[in-house]
């Protein structure tokens, strides 16, 4: 999977993709692989101060569901997020019970359900 163009995503779609895929890498630790596949999907320079914000401090899921439920009527969309934040847990290699949970976390606050997810 490729990442989206972030030039043809809105604001609120691009701040729903930064603060999902950055608060699963937070879960166990960020590390420097999670960070490199990060950066790919946030090339535009108006993304950067926002993503090292996010990247410099703990993971917050509060903040991501939020961000999320600003997108929420877009389904397709919220689903390709979810799915970039499973592959951002898998950056370095492993994708642990505890970002599962955090991915199925996100989703269960858009209604989309783990099941849903495993289909």
């Amino acid at each position: 999977m490729t990442p989206p163009q972030d030039d043809k995503l809105t604001a609120p779609q691009m701040s729903a993709l930064l603060a999902c895929i950055v608060s699963t890498a937070h879960v166990d630790g960020i590390k420097p692989q999670e960070i490199a596949l990060i950066e790919r999907f946030c090339s535009d320079n108006a993304y950067q101060a926002p993503l090292k914000e996010l990247i410099g401090k703990a993971g917050d899921i509060a903040h991501a569901k939020a961000a999320l439920m600003a997108i929420k009527d877009d389904r397709a969309f919220v689903e390709q997020v979810l799915l970039m934040s499973i592959m951002t847990g898998y950056a370095d290699g492993h994708f642990t019970d505890a970002e599962l949970a955090h991915v199925n976390a996100l989703g269960a606050a858009v209604g989309i359900s783990a099941s849903a997810m495993a289909d």
